[in-house]
């Protein structure tokens, strides 16, 4: 499984073939690690957003951080970090 690494994107970044494959690589990844980490209850899919920061918290939701490249899970309190 590919680890997770994120791009540094600005606007004079040009949108590439490679690139959109890194894109689809890097969200599977994340989606694999997940997949490890979370039990779920029912038939519905997994979703994992990627976010610069912290998004509005609901227990259960998961977000990659797109600044340090980790995943993270909302307990219902506090974001934290799923997996090492």
């Amino acid at each position: 499984m590919m680890a997770f690494t994120p791009i540094e994107w600005d606007e004079n970044t040009l949108i590439t073939p490679e690139r959109l494959r890194h894109m689809e690589n890097q969200y599977q990844a994340a989606i694999d690690e997940a997949s490890e980490q979370v039990r779920v209850d029912d038939e519905s899919p997994l979703v994992v957003e990627v976010a610069a920061e912290e998004p509005a918290g609901n227990t259960g939701r998961m977000y990659v951080n797109s600044t340090d490249g980790k995943l993270y899970g909302y307990d219902g309190d506090d974001w934290q970090q799923i997996g090492e």
